[in-house]
């Protein structure tokens, strides 16, 4: 902003910012939030900040975050099933639904490999119903390594299925999985934008997931 306003003129004008022409106390030759008096400049390097300490602190608490997270959601079950039951049957709520059921259905026949073994996979299935029934929690089929992730896509194999309580699983988020290299960040699920540098770490956590997947594959024809 190059027309100098005072803060006056401004709030009667109706405008969130006005500017004096001078440097604030930081020295920014910024505008100023007319509510606040607060430099706009001083304003985006405090919330630059405090996202790299909030990283910082969810990466030091990175269990912490994960108990707390699958507590609210056993605890609050009820009330996000009546919640997503009724946002599920506005127009909007239908929407999303199938268009993520049909992101799933691909992404499941994309990971599913030829030599996957059906009878295997659908007996993890049973017994994460047996569960249900045995204990009365809701339990999942999680796919260890995230079928759709920013970093992974692992593989529909039995290798890396496993019956999961739901609450658990969700708060998962396509986000996490075991042996996840620590730099990663755990809550971008899908990013707009990778770093060239960051998409070589990334194809290389994928290689590495699809041998593991794949040998542990390998390791269950012998057996059987």
């Amino acid at each position: 902003m190059s027309t100098i306003i005072s803060r006056a003129e401004a709030k009667a004008q109706g405008l969130k910012h006005f500017y004096t022409g001078k440097p604030c106390k930081h020295g920014h030759l910024s505008k100023q939030f007319v509510s606040s008096r607060v430099c706009c400049a001083c304003d985006v390097e405090r919330k630059r900040a405090d996202k790299v300490g909030r990283a910082a602190w969810r990466a030091e608490n990175r269990e912490k975050i994960a108990v707390q997270q699958a507590a609210w959601y056993a605890a609050n079950r009820e009330a996000r099933a009546a919640y997503s039951a009724a946002y599920r049957a506005t127009p909007d709520g239908r929407a999303i639904r199938n268009a993520d059921a049909a992101r799933r259905r691909a992404a499941l026949m994309r990971a599913t490999p030829e030599w996957a073994d059906d009878t295997a996979i659908a007996a993890i299935y049973r017994e994460a119903v047996e569960l249900e029934l045995t204990t009365g929690e809701s339990y999942h089929v999680d796919h260890v390594v995230p079928l759709q992730s920013a970093y992974v896509c692992g593989l529909h194999v039995p290798a890396n299925l496993r019956p999961l309580p739901g609450a658990e699983n969700l708060s998962k988020n396509n986000c996490e999985w075991e042996d996840m290299p620590e730099h990663l960040d755990r809550k971008i699920a899908y990013p707009k934008k990778l770093r060239d540098a960051d998409l070589e770490a990334f194809r290389a956590s994928y290689k590495e997931a699809r041998e593991v997947c794949e040998r542990m594959a390998d390791e269950h024809r012998v057996a059987a």
